[in-house]
């Protein structure tokens, strides 16, 4: 997500990351060669799209806990401070990530916060 005219991005959806994932497995299933593509990180050194899905899955798998960038009222002045706290976690009992709080779980139009 993209605030601030596109300038500002977002990192509060837990899912993101799974979803670019799958679009690489579709892209990867018409053209094989784009995981060996050098891309340049927004934060970071330039690498492969290959690394990119592993750090991916490794970070899932060991778990992320962090507060969004710029977190508060300038970016989103209806969530309160724990909307703002991105935590996800592999569950072993089930295999399934999960991570989603009550809070920030709804989608955008009904979930207490502004979409910019």
């Amino acid at each position: 997500l993209l605030s601030e005219g596109g300038e500002i991005p977002r990192y509060n959806c837990r899912d993101a990351a799974w979803w670019w994932c799958r679009a690489v497995q579709l892209l990867w299933r018409r053209l094989p060669g784009v995981l060996e593509v050098e891309v340049e990180r927004m934060f970071g050194e330039k690498c492969t799209v290959v690394d990119l899905v592993q750090e991916v899955l490794s970070s899932h798998t060991t778990g992320i806990s962090f507060t969004e960038p710029g977190a508060g009222p300038r970016l989103d002045e209806h969530l309160n401070s724990s909307g703002f706290e991105v935590t996800a976690e592999v569950d072993w009992e089930t295999g399934f990530v999960k991570g989603a709080r009550p809070i920030t779980v709804a989608p955008g139009w009904t979930r207490s916060g502004a979409v910019r």
